[in-house]
């Protein structure tokens, strides 16, 4: 799931979302809601924001049923 890693122990927005099983656009309003820590640039990345992997797995922990009810609609799609 995260062998595509650029920085170890980071994750892109994307990737964090495939991690939970949500959509990009549902990492950031955790970030908005104070659920997730704000997101880094590293190295001068413009437009790609990094997370904390370790952050992103302890959300997944805290929260296991996140992303059960979209899998659950994209099966019966």
């Amino acid at each position: 799931m995260t062998s595509d890693i650029l920085l170890p122990g980071w994750v892109t927005a994307t990737q964090a979302a495939k991690m939970l099983g949500v959509d990009g656009a549902y990492i950031h309003r955790l970030v908005a809601l104070g659920n997730l820590p704000e997101g880094r640039r590293i190295d001068g990345a413009e437009r790609v924001t990094f997370f904390r992997e370790s952050d992103i797995k302890y959300y997944l922990k805290t929260h296991p049923k996140v992303g059960l009810k979209r899998a659950a609609n994209q099966q019966t799609a």
